[in-house]
């Protein structure tokens, strides 16, 4: 990330600082998904980009917060799946198979 914001980026600088300078004075989003297994290393990232740069925002998908100030934390539910025993012409009426029917038949209009 340090290199696509700031490719002439300081050698004495760190890569976080790098790119803390690149973002100050934009509004600027990031997303950083599935970071449950990484919470610290994005709390250690976020973090000191948040308090440096005001108009910047952040999501961060995990199953775990991040515990810094400021943060809000949106609870989603999981999607509903079919019981085992239900036929499959039931367990196409649930949220989880309809989106998974859908993006299948995005890739491939003939899946079944």
């Amino acid at each position: 990330m340090a290199d696509l914001l700031d490719p002439e980026g300081a050698s004495d600088c760190s890569p976080l600082d790098r790119v803390v300078a690149s973002l100050r004075g934009q509004q600027t989003l990031i997303v950083l998904d599935n970071c449950e297994h990484v919470i610290q290393a994005a709390t250690d990232v976020v973090a000191p980009i948040l308090a440096a740069v005001p108009a910047c925002k952040v999501i961060v998908t995990s199953r775990e917060p991040l515990k810094i100030p400021g943060e809000c934390v949106y609870k989603v539910p999981p999607l509903e799946v079919p019981l085992r025993e239900q036929r499959s012409r039931n367990a196409a009426r649930k949220i989880a198979v309809q989106q998974f029917l859908d993006r299948a038949r995005s890739v491939n209009a003939q899946f079944a």
